[in-house]
């Protein structure tokens, strides 16, 4: 059973991904393995100028002040006409802004009933629609960009789970992910689970498999008190995770450990890819221990963290952690779709104060820019022209702000 550390860990997991050779995605019956030699066999060519960008010097408009807390924002969406709807997850609400940063209305409360949210994990625009996803009430809730409701759909299960909503292809049609765990054996070691990219329909609840990847590590450590022993599943962030997004007619995956993007279609059809101009890390005990610092870091100060915390993790991922031959660094931390762009983060070497951001339009698909933001800002989303940018002041009080993309 997992415990607090368990948890914790696995909270700094998400969005890290793992070794080239292990990614492999699987569409329509045919195994794309990634990397640098599949990116050269599908003709995933570098792009030789990558045109920078940049954000205006200041935000067009804050949310977060004026005694709006936000807490634990999870998305954002533009609407047609330039309204801005917030998913502030920690309050149980979605806010909805005019183009000017006013606030029109707030939709939702905490509950489960029609308009509700008891955990309000992702937001997205199909159209003149708002979709929001509850991933504690596997359902989502469709609204008018007016803030009134249009009507609720349950998710389907997949393999006796549910699936969980990454983005949308309009706003019956759904892309998900459902994990497929791989039985745990009695002896200590990593267990390396997959999952399928599915194609939902809000209507009828059909379920269409497009992909099947390789998703994540799971790292089983055992141990005996005595005449009592126990195992417990940690997430391995440093290992790697798939990530899958979606975009206007499209669907995005960036393979665990691949320096490469590949773009479907609705239908599963693979559309093209885009290879990013980096060079992979080798995964080395020295490089583990910098993120073990930074996983420590960031526990201690999540609430003062939990007693035995650093203990904890750093006997768990210490020298006795089986590190795996010819894995590599993550080679993209963060995964995102503002309007028609994906915005494509790269791993930041350890103290590196600014992060790169690779912008590409998956519908060709191709790279049209990138920049460097401060490594402790997020992406919440954003149109083709504005990002709104997720950012904590010292006090650990979170601010929406919202930018407009300079090209050179």
């Amino acid at each position: 059973m997992a415990d607090a550390s368990s948890l914790a860990l696995r909270a700094f997991g998400c969005g890290f991904r793992g070794p080239p050779d292990e990614g492999m995605v699987r569409m329509r019956g045919v195994a794309l393995v990634v990397g640098f030699l599949a990116a050269l066999a599908h003709g995933l060519g570098a792009q030789e100028v990558i045109p920078p960008l940049s954000l205006s010097p200041g935000p067009r408009f804050e949310i977060g002040s004026g005694g709006l807390e936000l807490h634990r924002v999870q998305g954002a969406a533009f609407l047609p006409g330039g309204n801005l709807a917030i998913a502030d997850g920690g309050n149980h609400r979605i806010l909805l802004f005019s183009p000017n940063g006013e606030l029109i209305r707030k939709l939702g409360r905490q509950g489960d009933g029609p308009g509700e949210f008891r955990f309000l994990a992702g937001l997205y625009s199909a159209g003149d629609t708002l979709v929001a996803y509850d991933a504690m009430l596997a359902r989502v809730s469709l609204w008018e960009q007016s803030g009134s409701p249009i009507r609720t759909v349950n998710l389907p299960k997949v393999d006796d789970r549910h699936v969980s909503v990454v983005g949308v292809l309009s706003s019956d049609q759904y892309v998900a992910t459902s994990t497929v765990l791989r039985g745990m054996e009695s002896r200590a070691g990593l267990y390396l689970d997959s999952a399928r990219v599915l194609r939902v329909e809000g209507e009828g609840h059909g379920v269409a498999e497009l992909a099947r990847v390789a998703w994540e590590y799971t790292y089983l450590h055992l141990r005996s008190e005595g005449e009592i022993h126990s195992g417990t599943s940690y997430a391995t962030p440093f290992l790697g995770r798939t990530q899958v997004a979606a975009s206007p007619g499209a669907v995005v995956i960036v393979p665990r450990g691949g320096a490469s993007v590949e773009v479907l279609d609705g239908a599963g059809h693979r559309i093209g890819g885009i290879r990013l101009p980096v060079e992979p890390l080798p995964l080395t005990r020295e490089l583990i221990g910098v993120y073990v610092d930074s996983m420590v870091a960031g526990a201690q100060g999540s609430g003062g963290g939990f007693p035995g915390a650093e203990a904890r993790i750093r006997r768990v991922f210490g020298r006795s952690f089986p590190l795996p031959r010819n894995e590599w660094a993550p080679a993209v931390t963060d995964l995102r779709t503002a309007g028609t762009l994906l915005w494509i983060r790269h791993l930041a070497s350890p103290g590196e104060p600014l992060a790169t951001w690779f912008l590409a339009d998956p519908r060709e698909p191709r790279l049209v820019g990138s920049l460097r933001l401060p490594r402790e800002w997020g992406i919440l989303g954003g149109s083709d022209r504005e990002v709104v940018i997720l950012r904590k002041d010292e006090d650990g009080v979170e601010h929406a702000e919202v930018f407009e993309l300079e090209r050179h």
